[in-house]
Formats: structure tokens, C-alpha cells, sequence
């Protein structure tokens, strides 16, 4: 509350106060409408204000664009069918100041409505005691300003649509308060039970004064008490305020609050059936299904309570119920479970037991450790088992009807709730662990494997992590194809490293098949960072040390395949790092992705829905092929909070085979991303833009280096921001983008309406270096005129703040208007060889505004002197100049080329790849056809780049 003013300042405010105008966004998300279309009238409060909807009212998502500027909760009303409304009931005395509508623009029908302004009540019937009625208004696309025909003090509107057409609406409402209205102070907190007592606070932002009463009668300025600070309430009471704004006083308002007094765990226990009690605060202990287990200070007793979304280590306060018993263990079922107060701790442990349970155990939750136990408790009865412990032996009572089978070979370490029934004490289980430290080499599928699915031994694995049982390294060996009908999630949070791959040389595939998936939260075939694999964003977990491994050994040359049916669930994602993942690789293994529509994806590095992102996490060597959907991508980074402390950080994406029809890469949200020594094929359907790698959400740098555009084809034909980009450098932070080599453009149909073709399009400040590009001769043309927005073009300088250096520019293509360099020449474009087949029909580079800029001779001369026309020839990709490109100035810290060739210190040949020979015998070599070919191999399960006589490694190292 503001302090009281002095005279003098209280006399100046009440001379310049003016009227406070309150704004109220009304969305489907504001109102708290669901996606379920109502039965009935339904009335929503929202900022003291009642919204009602006619039947059929439901909230629908609406896609952000540049004339709905609304759009605040991107929840819209759907309003549906013919005089469907919407009214309100104005809970205090603002008029309405502006009134806008907003339209969802892709709706599939557009309707017609009405809006009545009343300076009365309005009923769902239409408008009573009505001043003005305002015209029907026609067909409206985006927004509509009904500012104008608001009448001077009206409070209430109602909206009706007027034709059999559905409309999907916001409103932004601007309700202006009369000058000297003063609100009514508002009560925190506004829950009515509270165990020992309650703080109550009171607010009003205009108040110059609060004065309440606590004795039932009614406050004023001169009767009660000054409000000044938060005080207790310690019984049952009625709470009474009034806000002044100088000598302007507000309504009264009142809240009654009932105290209860608090009791331990051990009182409830021994009260009676239908004691109303209250606990304040206790400590989670153990979560069984709908069940909690709770504990007190003292740390002696627990007892037994519905569960309300709690986990283990939340401490609870203002727990009020009333005592009942379940089979002899007391329960308290609680009656204000939305007014407790949560705060999330860490699970203590549960105490041990050392013996059998006896009378001073009743209601305590113990684990007994090293059980031996045989048979099987089922959900629909109430089986005993009979437990060995020691020297005792323990009934093991199934009330709670948990499926779980035990072996009598193993040992478990049973958790149980010790209740006493008939004046006998007993145990009702809760949960166990196979009492056997997980180590070593596990087989998964064949004969006499330990596993018979990989879900069912990354549960394993999951069970023995969270009882701290796994004792060293574990390998999952997979020994057969495995058909999984189950999505996967496995975590380590060990020092350990915990391994999936196949357990010999032979062929051996993965396949998942799931069809449906009611995964709230993260969801793929395989979740590294996730417990288990239906559960939500809060079953993350930290994890490390996880490497999934498609070789059985360094020598073997079987890559295992990790693939889905064609039907498989819409979260089309092969692996998922989640989370605060760390040190985790996928290598070696083939990545298919099967599902025929959607967006598919071979990998993702995705963040934490309340933070965390994987760190360093690998993904290398791999082939990925998604290319049964037309939204097929290979590897996704996901920032989901657009926080750069959350977003997947320095993971790195080096040495595969990326085969898509949409993204190569898509970094979706990530920082100081690695893509290295890839190679890219990329195969795209018409009417949208497909890439090699997309930028949208980057912060930090990202690195493309020594990588391989060898296809970089589309389908499309239709006008606007489509077509084919091999790199798309925008979406934030700084490119650096050194060896890479773009090759193998081509449009499968004519596209007379434009298509962008462009090797880079740099949308953000890139630097980049030694890259040869290739705009080869197009099967089939666009035919545009340099269109800024659809260019053909090597790179594409779509922004200012670009380094350009050192590269080779060569232009094939002879039908449409394709040049080097699309965009303004700055001054650190230099060292650059140019070549352009028909200069008759090509620019060297197309400047905005510099129409003088026709040609290379006109560019050599004007802009750059170091920029050079050559003439090449080309072998598999690589460039054999008969007419050299002349030599440019060495660049500090680029020392190798594409294939790991050594550059000169002072001068050396640009583009990604560096002539060993001296140049003069290339070119007698490619006159006598005699030039080395480059070629890929496999050797031991690893891609390797023959080049004559010597062997590089994909990262261009020289081998041999």
C-alpha cells in the first residue's frame, strides 16, 4: 500500500487525479475455456468481470500474423453457428473507453455479426433497457475498431453472430473508470480453511488509505484500523476493508477466513472416524499411485492421504480433512486440496526396516532389504505373499492391488505401509527393487537374452538408477531385430557409461511402431534425459554418459538401423536428448524415419520445458534418411523457451549422410552449434522452401565447416519465399561458414513464377570463408528477374554486416537471370574468384540500385580488384581450373582445406579445396583426363576419401 501523503500532496492529487483507464484482453486462453465446445451457457470471470458464452463457446488456437497484432494468448473464441453471443456483466462502474474485435484471418468461413453498446444490464435474450444498438457489420478479416460507435458510458456489450457461419474472436476492451471511483481493497489470500493461522494481506494500487475490522462492523475512516503491513488472523473471523483515495471511498469488501488448529501425524492416526483435522506443514515420503505418504517433524508417523499431483520431498501446508481408515491404516481425506501450499524439496529417504514389523511400526512406511519372496500380486485381488527377511518372516498383503511378479531366485527390497487389522500387524506392499546391482553386458531379444525388449531393459536400467544399483558400465546389446511397440526413455545419473549397440557384426534393426501417443510432454522413439517413455516434461532428468553405438565393435562394418513403420505416432522423432543431458552421443547408426506425413526427424537436442538444454551432445557418422514425409528433417535443435540460457549449447552435428525433404539441419532454437563434415541431400516437394541447414532461433555462433551440399533440389513452382537454400543464415546470432562446397541445384519442374535458388542466404552477420559454390546448369528454370525476395543466386546478402572472402563463385546456369552475389558488396568482400558461363545472360553480381553493375568486367573495375573471373573445369565436385583462379591473401587460421589439405601462410588458392600439385600440372593432367578422383569408401564401419593414392578422414586429416 502507498504511503500516506502529506497534506499539501494530498490536496495536489486530488486537483490533477484523473480517470485510470484498465485494459482486459479477452481470449479462449484469458477465459479459461477448453478445446471441448461447451453443453451449455457458460459464465467465466476474468478481472472482476463476467464473460458469458452461449452453448457451444470453445477456445482454438490462432496462427500469429502481421495484421492480427492481438493475438496475446494465441487462444481465439470460437463462437459457433448462427445468434451464438457473447455478453458481459460489468462487476464494478468502468465504462468502456475502446472496443476492438479480432478475427482470426485463416478461418474457414467468415462471419457476419452485431455488436449492441448498453448503458444497462444485458441478458442472454438480447439487450434490456438498451441506449443504442449498433449496425450489423459485414465480413471482417482481421480487426475491427468499434471505438467510434461506443456511446458515452456504456458498460455492456453483446456480440451475436448473424449468419451460419462460425467466427473466431479476441477482444481487446479498454474500460475507462470515472475520476474519484476508488476500487474496493482486495484480500490474499482469498481461500477461506487455513490450519494455525493465516496472513492476510490487503491491496488497493490507488489508496491513499486501508482501514479494516476484524469485530463485524463496518470501516471507515474513522472507525477501525489503519492498514499498514500483512497481520495474522489466528481464529475464525470475517475480515472487513475500505479504500480511501483521498476523501473518495470504495464499497466495502469482506473475507471470512476459518482457522483450524494444526495436529501432528500421531494424532490424526489415534483420532477418531469423521474427526475434521489439520496438518501444517508435512513432508512427502513416498508416492504410490493415488496415494501420498506424509510425516510431520517429529519424523515418527506417516499416514495415508489421496494424493493431489504430489511427489516425493514436497512439503505440504494447510491440509485440512476429515480421519477415515483404510483396512486399518488411517487416512485423512483432505477437503481443501486446491488452498494447500506446495513447495517442491528432495525425497528423504525411507527409514530401513531391521525386523519384522511390530505395533510401534503401525502406519510407518519402511523398506525391508534383501527380501526373498515367490509368486505374483494381480490388480483385481488381494493375494498375501509370504516374505523371507533374515530370520523373519513377513506377510506381504496386496491392498493397494499393484501388478507385481517375484522371482524366488532373486532378492528385492520391498517397500510396504505397515497397518494393523483384526489386532494383527501387517504389511500392505507398495513397490520393490530387485535387490542386484546392474553392471556388465545385457542382451536384448533371441534366445536366452536378459531382455526381451529395449523398453523393457531401459526400465531396468531406470529402476536400478533410482535405487542406486548400478555398480559400473552397462552395455545393452541388442542380439535380434527388435519390433517395439513402446516408445523408449532412458537417463544415467552416474559416473558410469551406459551403452546401446548391437552385440555382434551382423545386420540388426530397431523398429518402433506405436501408433497413438498421449504424451503431454517430450516425446520419440528414443528419450536420452527422460525416465521413462509416456510420461511429461517433469519426468525429465538430469543425465550423462549415454552413447548409443550402431557398430559392435571399432572394426565392424554392420551398421545398426533405428527406424519407425509408416504409421508411427505424430511426434515423428528417432532420438530426443531432453534436458540436461551432457556427454551423450548417437554414432554409427542408420536413422530411417518411416512416418509418411508430418514433420519427421532423425534427431533432436531439445530443451526443458522449465529450463536446460543438452550440452555438447554428439550426433556423428550417422546416415539419416527422412524422406517418406514431405516434412522430412535430419537433426533438430529446439530451444522451446526462446531463452538462450535453456537452449541446447555447443551440440555438434559431424560426418553423416543427411537424406531429407524438408531440413537437413533445423536450428530451431540453439548456441554455438557445430556442423561439420557432413554431407547434405536434400530432395524437396513443391510449395514450400526446403534447406540444407534452417536458422530460425540461434543465439552465440554457429559453425558450418568442411561440409557437403551435393543435392539441393525442389519441386517447387509457386511465387513467394520458396524453392531451395543450402544454408539459411538468419534467425540470429553470427555465422561462420569456412570449406564447404554447394553443388547439385536443380528444379524438377519449370517454375515461370519464381523459386529461390541460392547457396547461402545471409540473414544475419556471417563470415564466409574458402567455399566453392557450383550453380550448375538447371533441368528446369524459374525464370525470374533478380527478384530480391526469390534470387538465384550463390549467395545472398539479404542483410548488411557480411564478410566474404576467399571464395570461388561459378555460374552454369544460362536461361535464368542467376549471378554470383546477390546483395550490396561491403567492404570485406575480397579475395573472391568469380566465373559466369554466359555473361550475355548473367550478372557476376546483382547490386540493389547499381544497374551499372551488368557484368564482371564492370565489377572488377568498380567494386573489388581482388575479385577474378576464372574458367574451371570440375571432377566429382572438385574444381581443376585451365585457367587457375588466381591466388589470394592466406586467411590467419585457416590452415587446412575440405579435405584437410594444408594451406599456404602467405597466399593460397580460394575455395574449399586446396591444389596440392602445382597448378600447371593440374592442367595437364585434366588435358590428358588423367586428374586423381575423389571417392567415398567405408572401411571398418567409417567413412574415408580416396584421392589417388593418399586417405583422408571426413574431417579432411590425412590418414595415409
Amino acid at each position: 500500500m502507498k504511503k500516506l501523503f502529506s497534506l499539501f500532496a494530498a490536496c495536489l492529487l486530488a486537483i490533477t487525479m484523473v480517470a485510470k483507464n484498465a485494459t482486459i484482453y479477452l481470449d479462449g486462453a484469458a477465459t479459461g475455456l477448453s478445446g471441448t465446445a461447451t453443453a451449455a451457457e457458460t459464465s467465466i470471470s476474468e478481472s472482476g468481470i463476467t464473460y458469458n458464452f452461449s452453448k457451444g463457446a470453445k477456445i482454438q488456437s490462432v496462427p500469429k500474423d502481421a495484421v492480427n497484432a492481438f493475438n496475446k494468448n494465441a487462444g481465439a473464441i470460437l463462437i459457433g453457428k448462427e445468434n451464438a453471443y457473447i455478453y458481459n456483466t460489468k462487476a464494478f462502474g468502468d465504462s468502456i473507453a475502446s472496443f476492438k474485435i479480432y478475427y482470426n484471418k485463416s478461418a474457414s468461413a467468415k462471419a457476419t455479426f452485431s455488436v449492441t453498446f448498453s448503458r444497462f444490464p444485458i441478458t442472454a435474450a438480447g439487450v434490456s433497457g438498451s441506449d443504442s444498438v449498433m449496425a450489423t457489420l459485414g465480413v471482417v478479416d482481421s480487426v475491427f475498431d468499434c471505438t467510434d460507435q461506443v456511446m458515452s458510458g456504456a458498460k455492456y456489450f453483446y456480440y451475436k453472430v448473424t449468419n451460419a457461419n462460425n467466427t473466431q474472436v479476441q477482444f481487446e476492451i479498454n474500460y475507462a473508470k470515472p475520476a474519484g471511483e476508488v476500487d474496493a481493497p482486495a484480500f490474499t489470500p482469498t481461500a477461506v480453511n487455513h490450519v494455525d493461522s493465516v496472513i492476510v494481506s490487503l491491496t488497493q494500487e490507488d489508496a491513499t488509505a486501508i482501514y479494516y475490522t476484524i469485530d463485524g462492523t463496518e470501516p471507515s475512516n474513522t472507525n477501525g484500523v489503519l492498514y499498514e503491513a500483512p497481520f495474522a488472523v489466528k481464529s475464525d473471523l470475517t475480515v472487513k476493508a475500505i479504500a480511501y483515495n483521498n476523501t473518495n471511498a470504495s464499497e466495502v469488501s469482506s473475507m471470512e477466513y476459518k482457522v483450524i488448529a494444526g495436529s501432528t501425524c500421531a494424532q490424526v492416526n489415534a483420532a477418531s472416524k469423521g474427526t475434521k483435522m489439520g496438518l501444517n506443514p508435512v513432508t512427502v515420503v513416498y508416492v504410490n499411485g493415488a496415494n501420498a505418504y506424509l510425516k510431520d517433524a517429529s519424523g515418527s508417523t506417516l499416514l495415508y492421504l489421496y494424493n493431489n499431483g504430489l511427489k516425493a520431498g514436497d512439503q505440504v501446508s494447510n491440509i485440512i480433512g476429515e480421519v477415515d481408515v483404510f483396512n486399518g491404516l488411517p487416512e485423512l481425506k483432505p477437503s481443501n486440496a486446491t488452498d494447500w501450499t506446495i513447495v517442491a524439496g528432495e525425497a528423504p529417504a525411507i527409514e530401513e526396516a531391521t525386523a519384522a514389523p511390530v505395533a510401534a511400526d503401525v502406519n510407518k512406511v519402511l523398506t525391508w532389504k534383501g527380501v526373498k519372496i515367490n509368486g505374483t500380486f494381480t490388480t483385481d485381488n488381494k493375494t498375501t505373499l509370504k516374505g523371507v527377511f533374515g530370520n523373519d518372516t513377513i506377510a506381504f498383503y496386496n491392498n493397494f492391488k499393484i501388478a507385481q511378479a517375484f522371482d524366488a531366485a532373486n532378492d528385492y527390497d520391498i517397500t510396504g505401509a505397515v497397518a494393523v487389522s483384526n489386532d494383527n500387524v501387517q504389511v500392505y506392499y507398495i513397490s520393490c527393487v530387485e535387490n542386484k546391482p546392474m553392471q556388465g553386458a545385457y542382451t536384448i531379444g533371441g534366445e536366452d537374452a536378459d531382455f526381451a525388449s529395449l523398453y523393457e531393459a531401459c526400465e531396468a536400467v531406470k529402476t536400478n538408477m533410482l535405487a542406486g544399483k548400478v555398480a559400473g558400465d552397462v552395455e545393452l546389446l541388442i542380439a535380434a531385430n527388435l519390433d517395439n511397440q513402446k516408445n523408449v526413455g532412458i537417463f544415467n545419473n552416474t559416473e558410469h557409461t551406459i551403452t546401446i549397440r548391437p552385440d555382434k557384426d551382423e545386420p540388426r534393426t530397431i523398429t518402433f511402431s506405436a501408433t497413438t501417443d498421449a504424451n503431454v510432454g517430450p516425446s520419440g522413439a528414443i528419450m536420452i534425459g527422460i525416465k521413462n517413455g509416456t510420461l511429461p516434461h517433469d519426468d525429465a532428468v538430469a543425465s550423462q554418459n549415454i552413447i548409443i553405438d550402431g557398430l559392435a565393435s571399432e572394426t565392424a562394418t554392420n551398421k545398426m538401423v533405428i527406424t519407425t513403420t509408416s504409421t508411427y505416432h505424430n511426434s515423428g522423432y528417432l532420438v530426443v536428448m531432453y534436458g540436461q543431458v551432457t556427454n551423450s552421443v548417437v554414432r554409427n547408426c542408420v536413422l530411417t524415419n518411416n512416418r509418411t506425413t508430418g514433420s519427421t526427424y532423425a534427431v533432436c537436442f531439445r530443451s526443458q520445458k522449465d529450463g536446460y538444454g543438452p550440452k555438447g551432445a554428439i550426433v556423428e557418422n550417422c546416415e539419416m534418411n527422412c524422406i517418406a514425409s514431405t516434412s522430412g528433417q535430419g537433426v533438430n535443435y529446439n530451444g522451446v523457451n526462446n531463452n538462450a540460457l535453456d537452449y541446447p549449447d555447443s551440440c555438434i552435428v559431424r560426418n553423416n549422410v543427411i537424406r531429407v525433404k524438408s531440413r537437413g539441419v533445423f536450428l530451431n532454437g540453439g548456441q554455438n552449434a557445430f556442423i561439420e563434415g557432413n554431407e547434405f541431400y536434400v530432395d524437396g516437394a513443391g510449395g514450400f522452401l526446403v534447406t540444407g541447414i534452417y536458422g530460425n532461433k540461434q543465439k552465440g555462433e554457429t559453425h558450418v565447416r568442411n561440409n557437403r551440399f551435393l543435392q539441393l533440389q525442389t519441386a517447387n513452382k509457386n511465387a513467394g519465399d520458396y524453392g531451395v537454400t543450402g544454408i539459411l543464415a538468419s534467425g540470429g546470432g553470427t555465422w561462420e561458414i569456412t570449406n564447404n562446397l554447394f553443388t547439385g541445384f536443380e528444379l524438377t519442374q519449370d517454375a515461370a513464377n519464381g523459386s529461390r535458388i541460392v547457396g547461402i542466404r545471409c540473414g544475419n552477420a556471417c563470415t564466409v570463408r574458402h567455399n566453392t559454390f557450383i550453380l550448375n546448369e538447371l533441368s528446369h528454370h524459374p525464370g525470374n528477374a533478380y527478384k530480391s525476395t526469390n534470387p538465384v543466386a550463390c549467395i545472398y546478402a539479404a542483410a548488411a554486416g557480411q564478410t566474404i572472402q576467399n571464395n570461388i563463385f561459378v555460374v552454369n546456369e544460362t536461361e535464368s537471370n542467376a549471378s554470383c552475389y546477390r546483395g550490396a558488396l561491403e567492404a570485406n568482400t575480397t579475395g573472391n574468384n568469380f566465373f559466369v558461363k554466359v555473361a550475355e545472360n548473367s550478372k557476376a553480381v546483382y547490386v540493389d540500385g547499381a544497374s551499372t553493375l551488368a557484368t564482371y568486367a564492370q565489377l572488377d573495375s568498380a567494386q573489388r580488384a581482388d575479385n577474378r573471373n576464372i574458367d574451371p573445369q570440375f571432377t566429382d565436385g572438385y574444381i581443376f581450373e585451365s585457367k587457375p583462379a588466381m591466388k589470394v591473401a592466406a586467411i590467419a587460421g585457416i590452415t587446412l582445406d575440405i579435405d584437410g589439405n594444408e594451406r599456404g601462410t602467405v597466399s593460397v588458392y580460394p575455395g574449399c579445396y586446396e591444389p596440392e600439385e602445382d597448378p600447371t600440372e593440374i592442367e595437364e593432367m585434366v588435358a590428358e583426363e588423367e586428374a586423381p578422383v575423389a571417392k567415398k569408401v567405408m572401411i571398418n564401419g567409417h567413412i574415408y576419401i580416396l584421392r589417388g593414392e593418399k586417405m583422408y578422414d571426413m574431417n579432411g586429416r590425412l590418414v595415409k
